[in-house]
């Protein structure tokens, strides 16, 4: 099934890399497997279960899963610095797929997913909720409208999330990255950043991120090659900014696509840690 959101170009973004020190894992309390909160086979039809920031993407799926192809314009990348409106049309190309129910505590986030394209990056954003002062309520719904223009400084400026971008190298990020007097934190970034370049276009990738109130766990497996993993863990306490607002503990969880990044995503899973 296809839906053509808009016209689009293809090309992808490029994606991953590890990151610092390793923490030690809670173990799990009971033998009990854990709640499954949340599973999309990602075959069906997309709106069931997402709704979408930006208006220029291509959504298409089938039996392989959901493809996502932002859209893009020839040399847009440089043109965007020449003027406000090429500013403006660059911000347009991007897209945030979000789900429609919110996850709260401490959560795990799996899905698989193939590149289909070269381009610009891809980010996985968890527990999303907005910062909380007017217009940007903490239900991030309630300011839809906003992000039809899916300005990158409306995520990091007004919402509470934890992202992981994912390009040549992969990085921990905590939102905001700022103070209402625009001071920007010091522990914006989780961990290093760390090269990860062995995701080429069409091999498929299990991507499982376990998030809990201390620490982040991300592992990378590519389907079919156990001896390309990657499994990392992080702080997310360490050498925090005092500053800083408490990290969100509930909100939606959504895949960024900047201009001209595609991927097709199947078995997305939520489950409870």
């Amino acid at each position: 099934m296809k839906n053509f959101l808009s016209p689009t170009f293809l090309s992808l973004a490029a994606f991953l890399a590890p990151a610092c020190q390793s923490t030690e894992q809670k173990a799990p309390s009971s033998d009990t497997p854990p709640a499954i909160l949340f599973e999309d086979p990602m075959t069906g039809d997309w709106r069931d279960n997402w709704f979408l920031d930006g208006e220029k993407a291509v959504l298409e799926q089938d039996e392989n899963g959901l493809r996502i192809t932002a859209a893009t314009l020839p040399g847009i990348w440089e043109k965007r610095k020449e003027s406000p409106e090429q500013r403006e049309l660059f911000d347009s190309l991007h897209t945030v797929l979000w789900t429609k129910e919110e996850f709260e505590g401490e959560i795990g986030v799996s899905y698989e997913m193939t590149r289909t394209s070269e381009g610009f990056t891809i980010l996985l954003y968890m527990l999303a909720q907005g910062i909380g002062t007017p217009p940007y309520a903490e239900d991030i719904t309630e300011w839809n409208d906003l992000r039809k223009i899916p300005r990158m400084d409306l995520y990091f400026g007004k919402m509470n999330l934890t992202g992981i971008t994912f390009r040549d190298q992969i990085r921990i990020r905590q939102y905001p990255w700022m103070d209402a007097q625009g001071r920007e934190y010091t522990d914006n970034l989780i961990g290093e950043m760390l090269d990860y370049d062995r995701i080429p276009v069409g091999n498929n990738y299990k991507v499982d991120v376990e998030l809990r109130a201390d620490t982040l766990r991300i592992r990378i497996e590519e389907i079919g090659n156990p001896d390309n993993v990657l499994d990392r863990s992080f702080s997310r306490v360490e050498k925090l900014d005092p500053r800083r607002p408490a990290p969100s503990t509930r909100g939606r969880i959504g895949i960024r696509h900047m201009t001209g990044s595609a991927a097709t995503y199947r078995n997305f899973q939520v489950r409870e840690l």
